[in-house]
């Protein structure tokens, strides 16, 4: 049982389409938009490995519930947190920001994050999501985020923009 973080990023095809320079000792820039800071510290959430496959759905619906933006797959990278201590990244328990408060009480950042660092971050990812280990890629595709994003409304663990209603409610039908 490993402890995981998860971080939601941009567009997957940065990350999973094959670079056109794969030799190269550098990275590829586009990535770094999917790491994006606010002051200095980068937003994840954490789960066991073992309830990765509800946690990545839960993550989700938390994040998208108040967008008012086209439902879309949702992309994220997993990785190990014993990936980011062993990079000596400073990790604060924080409580999130999402629509979900059950969610929230699982989120942290990973602060005072430098380019530097945050280019080693990114460092430390690529070469393990490239030869598809953990970290990876994982995605919730659109149709099981609107089954989840109606479902936990239902539930009452969220309440959605109307706009994300209306869209999961197509998506469904």
């Amino acid at each position: 049982m490993a402890l995981l973080i998860i971080r939601e990023v941009a567009k997957a095809t940065d990350w999973i389409e094959p670079r056109s320079w794969p030799d190269a000792p550098d990275l590829p820039a586009d990535r770094l938009a999917s790491l994006k800071t606010s002051s200095n510290d980068l937003s994840v959430f954490s789960c066991q490995s073992e309830v990765l496959a509800q946690a990545k759905i839960d993550i989700a619906v938390a994040l998208r519930a108040k967008r008012d933006t086209p439902l879309r797959d949702f992309d994220c990278v997993v990785i190990p947190i014993a990936d980011v201590e062993a990079a000596d990244f400073q990790e604060e328990d924080t409580v999130g920001k999402s629509a979900d408060d059950e969610v929230n009480k699982t989120h942290y950042d990973i602060r005072e994050l430098t380019a530097r660092r945050l280019v080693d971050l990114l460092a430390l990812l690529t070469p393990k999501i490239e030869a598809d280990q953990l970290p990876r890629l994982v995605t919730v595709d659109r149709l099981e985020l609107a089954r989840a994003l109606l479902e936990a409304e239902r539930l009452g663990r969220v309440t959605l923009h109307d706009e994300v209603r209306r869209r999961a409610r197509d998506l469904m039908s």
